[in-house]
């Protein structure tokens, strides 16, 4: 059989094990009745279908595959793929293996036949064939050869991936060394710390090998993979509760990454989770989604440091709009960029709702991709379970469903029930095949798409205590999720009492906990009495015993640590159902916070230093949640114990300290926190909105307006968290300061309008006591805040009464100048109709809004202003920056229009360097803008900045083509030169541009010799940088001197030869006019630099050349020999050292 016929052969055995076991079927015998021998021959024969099935599907027949091992070495396609060659030292011959196997099948398959034929009845009729010694023969072949196939696919996993890391690791290496910076780490935790990765890891590790090919295989989404053209470019694959579709976002992920492993494609996901929704706001996914582009690229991107400085080196956090418009610009620097988010729908509230600002992150995505249809943009991919509001976004994409396939479910089964960890009845089912087909069908009939139900029914089959039990049970097994929960819940009631009890603590826990918690989190949780006055290490239960009581509900995250539950639907089902299995789960879990508070532990008081209070967490693993989430626990439960409990607590200073300064720490995903809090009661129950424990402190000898260690009242932490009730409670008391100000000189109006809560604005602003106008230490207002934050609301409450619409802070911004710059329409016309604002005032960078709206591409905003009488067209900044210069150089076509359609516009205005717009528009490479300015009448176009940088010049540095010819087209000037005497040739030549230099020297009036300050020319510069084919066109001009000298007396071939670029050597070498040995004004050679360097192939070429003097001296009387010996180059100077010794012997 040729090697080109083994998926026949395939396909021929698979035939086979399908005949013989129809034989057995067709005369109605039972395989619980067949002998042991008999047995063992049916489970290799099955083992053996399933490995050939797999192989054939998954791997001969799958182009990905293949795909995957080009230019690589697979073991199984080189035995059995297409023209696999037969050679005499191979240990095994592959389709003669294959051969010999169905010769044996076929065998057995006779003999079964005529055995049919005889008189014996049931199994003494058709054993002898199994029992026979070539079958026998055949049972130890089918065992070698499922063997055979397993080590050759895992070989063949364990190469790809250590291939794989080593290409990722290799492209990342340089990624990496930037990535470490002090500076750039400083700005990729600014951006974000919000990670997927772990997620990515742990939903990956769940997925069964083999599972999730169906969706690759896709046409629909290898088209979408591949960016087939007028095709849409995002992908949404719904599905039911249970389908996978997790799972399956994790297998696209990593087929993505492996597949464009070598290409410069961005990958970026997201895992939306319902539990985690107080860290994952929009806001914070597009920063995560920010984070992980830059964290792809081989350097930081410009934008992202331009921005970080207009932050103030990160002393305020991003913008939505920032980080969208840092969304929109990162393509830029990729071929291709992908975004995936997984469980799109459980980042909104719910199907009925008005839930615009949920829908923000997925508007988001949409907007860039449409935005991005003509400039690369994103390809994206969503999965999520049907919701209407989504499906309306969504209208116009790909659609994929994501099901369970059936062939999935049966694989996943198979692996479960023959495996003895994994199942309870694995030895009854080896030895039962017909017991392993019922439940594999039983539990694909009643899986209904869905892979969640095989997995919770597997879990209630093997809590069975008797195969005649679990037989009776898959005949009961419930259909619906809401009942297998159900059940699932009636076997936890009816375990022991004590396993019973710490199944529903565990469950409370989990299904009730504010933010995923991590096992050691739980197992502390649970060990906790109350009255305890520290951990009982007695008391911690074993995270193997809390999952195995829960009835399959609960899963550990391998990578993270998280204990959660196995899927969003048993969150559904446990909130719905509440207040039947935990009526009190919020009053025992803040009674539990608080005892732990209340630990001795934590007598020593608030901690001195962050490595202190890392320690600290590290030590006491559930301190972090009991101390950011005790008091919203306690806002929802009905227990005055709760209170109790909470009075106590404030009574130890110490203790209050220790916790608070976590309570308040803004980022629950990092613990490195500088600030140093120290709280009283007032300030906890105004920040957790406790109004019983408030009313009960008020009603005792307490400092109502007592100030933290940042100057904050609790009057203040109402205000900003927006608590109205507990400011209603303050504000009624005389001791209150209601305009009392923290160490920032912040007052509770200004983070009340800064926050958004306008009902507390209200409340302040219609008080006489109260400054509408106070600053902060940064000079900022209410009405800043307002504007800032683009609260249009309370920025019409604010200037009812009183609000100075034109303040400036201590950069002289003004509240107009920070809503152009955040894209805030509504406020900006809001303060534009004030009478007094002034519509060109500039910061203290000397920036006027219209120059930050060009700047960030805010089109409407720009029609605005321009439409705006007086507006200062030709504005300068402190940097002599025009609106015409930020506008071409960000790229924003549109504006440069609108501006250039104003009147009076100066088209020519140079800033502190001298740049023009023009300039800046060719440096930044924007063609059509280019063409826009060269049409205008008037445009300099061989103006020199103070460097004597033309336009031309700039063009031929960054090596772009269209731009260079079209300067050349309208007559620029080519031999310009700058500062340094270069030329645009020259620039070109040494940024190794060969398209500009053909251009430019196709060119009559270009003088491709010419030479700068240093006297060094086109070629000295190419052949320093070893820019070859520019070389070679140089060469090729007889006009071009190939041995020039520079000032130093250096020649092209020093400066090759210095940096080790044979190839450029050899070129010149080839010239007559080239001396090989020459010297320069210190005396030294080619030779002497190349030696030094350590270039050993350039050593080798040069002294094949007669003119080259092996031992030259130069001013210092240093040899080659000496150079290369004295930096430690062995194979030169042993090449040195032979030559001379040739040179003795000659002589």
């Amino acid at each position: 059989m040729a090697g080109l016929d083994v998926g026949a052969g395939i396909v021929a055995v698979l035939g086979l094990t399908i005949q013989i076991t129809q034989v057995v079927i067709q005369f109605g015998l039972d395989w619980k009745n067949a002998p042991t021998d008999v047995k063992s021959f049916m489970n290799e024969l099955r083992s053996l279908k399933t490995v050939l099935s797999e192989t054939r599907t998954n791997f001969l027949d799958d182009p990905n595959f293949k795909e995957a091992f080009k230019d690589r070495r697979s073991i199984l396609l080189s035995e059995l793929g297409p023209n696999t060659p037969t050679t005499a030292d191979t240990k095994f011959d592959t389709n003669l293996s294959i051969e010999s196997c169905k010769a044996d099948l076929e065998m057995v398959l006779n003999g079964l036949k005529k055995r049919a034929e005889g008189s014996r009845m049931g199994w003494e009729r058709l054993k002898a064939p199994f029992l026979a010694k070539s079958t026998l023969n055949s049972i130890n072949s089918l065992r070698y050869w499922c063997q055979l196939f397993n080590n050759m696919v895992s070989i063949d996993a364990m190469s790809l991936g250590v291939m794989t890391h080593t290409e990722i690791t290799d492209a990342r290496r340089e990624q990496q060394a930037w990535h470490n910076a002090k500076e750039n780490q400083d700005i990729l935790t600014w951006i974000s710390n919000l990670s997927f990765q772990e997620e990515q890891t742990d939903i990956l590790s769940k997925r069964h090998p083999g599972t999730g090919q169906w969706l690759l295989k896709q046409e629909r989404f290898q088209d979408w993979r591949n960016g087939v053209h007028d095709q849409p470019s995002a992908l949404w694959c719904p599905g039911m509760p249970g389908a996978g579709k997790s799972v399956m976002a994790s297998i696209v992920i990593d087929h993505l990454q492996q597949f464009f492993a070598h290409d410069d494609v961005s990958i970026s996901y997201i895992y939306c989770d319902y539990k985690d929704r107080k860290t994952q706001t929009t806001i914070n996914l597009i920063s995560s989604l920010v984070k992980q582009m830059v964290l792809q690229q081989r350097d930081m991107p410009k934008e992202v440091t331009d921005l970080y400085t207009v932050y103030r080196n990160g002393r305020s956090s991003l913008s939505l709009e920032d980080l969208s418009r840092l969304l929109s610009s990162l393509p830029n620097h990729f071929r291709r960029s992908f975004i995936l988010v997984d469980a799109l729908d459980e980042h909104f509230v719910n199907d009925d709702e008005e839930t615009a600002m949920q829908l923000t992150l997925l508007d988001i995505l949409l907007n860039l991709q449409h935005q991005g249809k003509t400039s690369g943009g994103y390809t994206l991919f969503f999965t999520s379970r049907e919701n209407r509001l989504i499906q309306e976004r969504l209208a116009g994409c790909v659609r994929l469903d994501i099901c369970a396939a059936d062939s999935d479910i049966e694989l996943y089964l198979h692996s479960r029930i023959l495996d003895p960890s994994k199942f309870r009845f694995a030895r009854n089912v080896q030895d039962d095949a017909d017991l392993g087909n019922l439940i594999v069908r039983d539990l694909v009939e009643k899986a209904q798409g869905m892979f969640l139900l095989p997995r919770l029914h597997l879990n209630r089959l093997g809590c069975q205590t008797s195969v005649r039990n679990l037989r009776n049970a898959l005949e009961s097994l419930p259909t619906k999720l809401g009942d297998t929960y159900d059940d699932a819940m009636a076997r936890i009631q009816g375990q022991v009492p004590e396993h019973s009890k710490l199944a529903l603590s565990a469950l409370s826990w989990i299904s009730n906990a504010l933010r995923p918690l991590r096992m050691k989190e739980l197992q502390q949780a649970l060990a906790v009495r109350l009255g305890d006055q520290r951990l009982n290490e007695d008391g911690l239960v074993d995270e193997t015993l809390i999952i195995s009581v829960s009835a399959g509900l609960v899963t550990l995250d391998a990578q993270s640590g998280t204990i959660r539950l196995v899927h969003f639907t048993v969150e559904e089902y446990f909130r719905e159902k509440k207040q039947h299995w935990f009526p009190h789960a919020d009053s025992q879990i803040a009674k539990t916070c608080l005892t732990y508070l209340s630990f001795d532990t934590f007598e020593n008081g608030r901690c001195s230093s962050n490595r202190e209070r890392v320690f600290l967490l590290q030590e006491n693993c559930f301190l972090d949640y009991a101390a950011r989430n005790w008091g919203h626990h306690a806002y929802k439960a009905e227990d005055s114990n709760v209170d109790d409990l909470a009075l106590d607590f404030f009574k130890n200073d110490n203790k209050m300290s220790c916790s608070s300064g976590i309570t308040l720490m803004p980022n629950s995903r990092s613990y490195y926190y500088t600030r140093d809090i120290q709280v009283s009661g007032a300030h906890l129950a105004a920040w957790f909105d406790l109004i019983g424990i408030m009313e009960k402190l008020l009603d005792g000898e307490i400092i109502v307006d007592a100030k933290d260690s940042q100057g904050q009242t609790a009057l203040l932490y109402a205000a900003q968290e927006g608590h109205e009730t507990v400011m209603k409670l303050l504000l009624r008391r005389k001791d209150v300061k209601v305009d009392s100000q923290d160490k920032h000189d912040r007052t509770p109006l200004s983070w009340a309008a800064g926050e958004g809560h306008e009902t507390i604005v209200k409340l302040l602003v219609d008080r006489k006591d109260v400054e509408v106008n106070s600053q902060d230490h940064l000079g900022l207002t209410a009405v800043s805040y307002a504007a800032r934050n683009d609260h249009e609301n309370i920025m019409k409450l604010l200037l009812d009464q009183g609000g100075v619409a034109d303040s400036q802070d201590q950069t002289d911004r003004t509240p107009l100048s920070w809503a152009v710059e955040r894209e805030h329409e509504t406020i900006m016309k809001l303060l534009l109709n004030r009478h007094g604002v002034e519509v060109n005032s500039q910061d203290e960078k000397g920036r006027t809004p219209l120059s930050w709206a060009v700047e960030r591409g805010h089109e409407t905003i720009v029609k605005l202003l321009l439409n705006r009488y007086g507006v200062e067209v030709n504005s300068q900044d402190e940097k002599g920056r025009t609106p015409l210069s930020w506008a071409v150089e960000r790229g924003h076509e549109t504006i440069v229009k609108l501006l250039l359609n104003r009147y009076g516009v100066e088209v020519n205005s140079q800033d502190e360097k001298g740049r023009t717009p023009l300039s800046w528009a060719v440096e930044r490479g924007h063609e059509t803008i280019v063409e826009l300015l060269l049409n205008r009448h008037g445009v300099e176009m061989n103006s020199q900045d103070k460097s004597g940088d033309t336009p031309l010049s700039l063009a031929a540095w960054k090596g772009h083509e269209t731009i260079v010819k079209l300067f050349l087209d309208r007559g620029a000037v080519t031999e310009s030169q700058d500062t340094l005497g270069r030329t645009p040739l020259s620039w070109a030549a040494y940024r190794g541009h060969e398209g500009v230099v053909k251009l430019l020297l196709e060119r009559n009036n270009v003088i491709a010799d010419s030479q700068d300050v240093c006297n060094r020319t086109p070629l000295s510069w190419a052949a320093y940088r070893g820019h070859e084919r520019v070389v070679e066109l140089l060469l090729k001009r007889n006009d071009v001197i190939a041995d020039s000298q520079d000032k130093y007396g250096r020649k092209p071939l020093s400066y090759a030869a210095e940096e080790g670029h044979e190839r450029v050597v050899e070129l010149l070498l080839k010239r007559n006019d080239v001396i090989a040995g020459s010297q320069d004004k210190h005396g030294r050679t080619p030779l002497s630099y190349a030696a030094e360097k350590g270039h050993e192939r350039v050593v080798k070429l040069l002294l094949e050349w007669n003119d080259v003097i092996a031992d030259s001296q130069d001013i210092l009387n240093r040899t080659p020999l000496s150079y290369a010996a004295a930096r430690g180059h062995e194979r030169v100077v042993k090449l040195l050292e032979e030559k001379l010794e040739r040179i003795k012997g000659e002589e």
